[in-house]
């Protein structure tokens, strides 16, 4: 199974996923060698570029095997996407729990401030935020990191809620 990134997103999504393909490969690589023979690399490299994906965006993507197409949206959510200052938000940044050595990344920029950590290294694909800096927007980007290695892939296009 392969999956082809097609030129769909905007340019700087295009380069965050070409620019990390080689991070998605060489750890393919070093799971290969802890997995018996029948995984085949190509399956986990697969399976590692739609994990890039899911950090980065929106793409559209080509089986090229089978010729099947589609179209990918995994940014980081939130829901609701406004509420009061009381309100829960359940703020989701993968499809998944984080596999092997990976652990995922989220930052906060709250109302008037700069991004800054809010949630690092784990393994869990959600968690839920209470506004803690009053009215205004809030927004969230999140990444994904080798715990071992320290290697990285960017930040997600940000992602916000309004809360009054």
């Amino acid at each position: 199974m392969g999956v082809t990134v097609r030129a769909s997103a905007p340019p700087d999504r295009d380069q965050l996923v070409t620019d990390h393909l080689g991070l998605v490969r060489a750890l393919a690589q070093r799971l290969a060698q802890r997995l018996p023979t029948q995984v085949e690399l190509n399956d986990l490299i697969s399976v590692g570029v739609m994990g890039l994906i899911d950090a980065a965006g929106r793409y559209r993507i080509a089986d090229p095997t089978t010729g099947a197409e589609g179209v990918v949206l995994l940014p980081v959510r939130r829901d609701p996407s406004g509420g009061s200052t009381g309100a829960s938000f359940r703020i989701t940044w993968a499809a998944e729990p984080a596999s092997a050595d990976l652990v995922y990344d989220v930052q906060i920029e709250r109302p008037g401030g700069p991004f800054e950590s809010w949630v690092t290294g784990v393994t869990t694909r959600r968690a839920h935020f209470v506004p803690d800096s009053g009215p205004g927007e809030y927004r969230f980007r999140a990444r994904v990191r080798d715990a071992v290695s320290g290697a990285m892939t960017g930040w997600s296009p940000p992602r916000g809620i309004a809360v009054s």
